[in-house]
């Protein structure tokens, strides 16, 4: 897996000192060019020293962009060998040195300098992009490695001979040449290929996103109503073991990215094919449920650019009954085409089953939201529950940037039971009087289809 891209920015007088004791080294201008440089970075690092010394924020802050920053980086703190706790307490907060020193935050150790493992460590974690604001060793550690893609240097000096002399004295491993302007009141000096600000806050080409869910939580339902607006294609179980589910629509041999041991093969690959294949559509996503291809479930959840639906069904006992009779009958889609000739069996539930059950679901959707809010990113909730509301259709479909003024979205599947728990679980009596979480007697009990 690559590394992050590294764009090192830093400040430093004109005899070449990152640290002016008399003030800022940044003008007002400049200030404004950091925080819209953090805005656009998945994360921002600085040394030990620094940390310990100066305590940053790293952040993105309104005063400083005159407007409501879009999004805050991560914070990363290089600390080696050192011990250093200010400010730690917090998920926002990835540690990485030589020794745990606390367990608030996020760690991945490191082995002297060497910065390979921990920049593979921060790419699995989801940091794609990261801004290097300093100290000096820090700074040279990352240049003497070749670790470093793009480098920006303010200099608060009017003469850009002067301005050159003065990185070059605050790091002597600067790459050269420099390209050099008048900024503020200052020189910028920069090498290596800068994203443009306007070119990254423009919206996608086309959204990718993926439906996070777990069985028998309405997944097929949501996958059918979004299928059904003109300008999204929604796949289903693309990762399901049995085969590739594509959106109904596709089902007629026309769509192709590849047979199941193509996908098993390289699942990473697969999933771009998937996402390539529009066919005119402006969004383009499917679902994947609990245990579905490992690899390709945690490059979904590091990737920044896929948005992400996580789905659940508030009446969890009756995902479990759902899915136990999925289980028995081996049907787990249903749509206005499908058999109902046979009724549902009823079937007994086992308590412990159903709490052990109970406890995984809850492990895997807590465990979602932890790595998103590692990463910093925010996904869309929904509920099973509110699908048919209006309102909920245009929050979903405004997280798509895609057009909110259409009909309401009918889905395409029909309900297999629709009948109260009583009918459908034969020990109903004496799983209620086994349950002793009064929640979990009122999902049972519950008259909600």
């Amino acid at each position: 897996m690559p590394r992050p891209f590294v764009h090192i920015n830093f400040a430093t007088t004109s005899s070449g000192d990152m640290a002016d004791r008399s003030g800022p080294i940044s003008c007002k201008r400049d200030w404004t060019r950091v925080h819209e440089l953090r805005e656009r970075y998945d994360a921002v690092a600085v040394g030990a020293r620094t940390w310990k010394c100066d305590n940053p924020r790293l952040n993105v802050r309104e005063e400083r962009l005159g407007r409501e920053p879009r999004q805050q980086p991560l914070r990363v703190v290089f600390l080696g060998g050192h011990r250093c706790t200010a400010g730690f307490a917090d998920p926002q907060t990835i540690v990485i040195g030589t020794d745990r020193h606390s367990d608030a935050v996020t760690y991945f150790r490191s082995y002297g300098r060497e910065l390979s493992r921990p920049l593979d460590s921060l790419r699995q974690h989801g940091v794609r992009t990261m801004l290097v604001e300093g100290g000096p060793t820090l700074i040279r550690s990352f240049l003497q490695q070749g670790a470093a893609d793009a480098v920006t240097v303010y200099v608060r000096c009017g003469c850009v001979d002067t301005a050159a002399r003065a990185v070059r004295a605050a790091v002597p491993e600067m790459p050269q040449p420099l390209r050099a302007e008048r900024f503020g009141e200052g020189v910028l000096l920069s090498s290596g290929h800068v994203p443009d600000a306007a070119t990254t806050a423009q919206k996608p080409e086309h959204v990718r996103f993926a439906i996070i869910a777990a069985p028998r939580t309405g997944s097929n339902m949501l996958c059918t109503m979004l299928n059904a607006h003109p300008e999204i294609l929604c796949h289903h179980e693309i990762f399901n073991p049995g085969g590739i589910l594509y959106a109904l629509d596709h089902r007629d041999g026309r769509y192709d990215p590849g047979s199941p041991d193509d996908r098993d093969r390289d699942p990473i690959g697969f999933l771009h094919r998937v996402f390539s294949h529009r066919c005119g559509r402006n969004a383009v996503g499917f679902k994947i449920n609990r245990g579905q291809n490992e690899a390709a479930f945690h490059e979904i959840l590091i990737d920044r650019d896929i948005r992400k639906i996580i789905l659940r069904r508030r009446n969890r006992v009756k995902s479990f009954v759902s899915e136990t009779i999925a289980e028995r009958t081996g049907q787990w889609e249903s749509y206005e085409f499908s058999d109902f000739s046979r009724p549902s069996p009823a079937v007994e539930i086992d308590v412990n089953r159903l709490c052990g059950y109970l406890a995984a679901t809850d492990a895997y959707y807590a465990a979602i939201d932890k790595q998103l809010q590692a990463t910093g990113q925010e996904a869309l909730q929904v509920a099973y529950e509110d699908l048919g509301s209006e309102i909920e259709q245009r929050r979903m479909l405004s997280y798509l940037d895609v057009s909110a003024s259409v009909p309401a979205l009918i889905p395409a599947t029909r309900k297999r039971n629709r009948t109260e728990l009583r009918s459908l679980v034969s020990n109903f009596d004496g799983l209620r009087a086994a349950l002793s979480n009064a929640e979990l007697v009122e999902q049972l009990e519950s008259r909600e289809f």
